[in-house]
């Protein structure tokens, strides 16, 4: 087992050495739509994002389309950034149970969010390091019965924790024409833990027939190649996971495309 985890990490770390973390966090939300960014002066967005990810080798799982609203907070050399789900599909999740623990943030409509912190290289290069943190909360209602045409009988309630502490390789930032780009690489250590009803020891049996294991709490390793342009963004992330869990353990990859539409943004002043 550890040969199992510790090779995959190396190889994150030789291919990617720097991360990103979630597939659709938002990049450089407020510079995509030039807003002035010194030394001295901040830039606030808020924005509306439509997403799609799926986990691409389990049929039925993932998250088909899901809606959020956030914040992103840009000074010189870092943004802050934050967003919770206002609509996902579908509200009871019936298959997939593991893979939907995979990427942070994911769950039922207002009952997800997440909120993260980059630090970008200089803004005078195109490219160089950085790092990322993320944190996340979600709660999803589980299908724990279904009859014989799947149709659900009975659902419990599952709240997840995540957490990353990623690197960043920015391999081009910056505006081809009049469009901003910014291209990156990523890999780190990540963190996963059910909480609520079903994370206690009175349903070990329910879990291992979810998904194969009791287990509550899981740690890996996630790498991904982010892609932006204007407010379009795209993901591919390889997540690892601990664990014997079906649908997150033993390698997951993540897919997913986002477009972002700002609601306002502008340079952020003391009154």
């Amino acid at each position: 087992m550890r040969t199992r985890i510790i090779a995959p990490l190396l190889l994150s770390f030789v291919i990617a050495p720097f991360v990103q973390g979630q597939t659709l966090a938002s990049a450089n939300a407020p510079r995509s739509v030039g807003c002035e960014v010194t030394q001295t002066a901040s830039c606030f967005a808020f924005f509306a994002d439509g997403n799609v990810r799926k986990a691409i080798d389990q049929k039925g799982s993932g998250t088909p389309a899901s809606g959020s609203v956030g914040f992103a907070l840009a000074r010189y050399r870092s943004v802050f950034s934050g967003q919770i789900n206002i609509a996902d599909t579908p509200d009871t999740v019936t298959a997939g149970y593991g893979a939907r623990l995979v990427a942070p943030g994911v769950g039922g409509a207002l009952s997800a969010g997440l909120v993260s912190f980059r630090r970008l290289p200089s803004p005078d290069s195109t490219h160089g390091l950085g790092y990322h943190f993320y944190g996340s909360i979600a709660s999803s209602r589980w299908a724990t019965d279904l009859d014989p045409q799947g149709a659900v009988l009975k659902t419990t309630d599952v709240g997840v924790l995540g957490f990353g502490a990623l690197g960043t390789w920015v391999l081009a930032r910056g505006t081809v024409g009049d469009n901003p780009v910014f291209v990156a690489l990523d890999g780190g250590l990540s963190y996963r833990q059910l909480f609520g009803d079903l994370a206690t020891k009175a349903n070990g049996s329910v879990k291992e027939r979810l998904y194969d294991t009791s287990k509550e709490k899981f740690i890996g390793i996630e790498t991904g190649l982010i892609l932006q342009i204007n407010s379009i963004k795209a993901g591919l992330n390889y997540y690892f996971f601990d664990g014997n869990a079906r649908g997150l353990t033993d390698g997951q990859v993540v897919a997913g495309f986002s477009i972002q539409s700002n609601v306002f943004v502008g340079a952020l002043k003391a009154r």
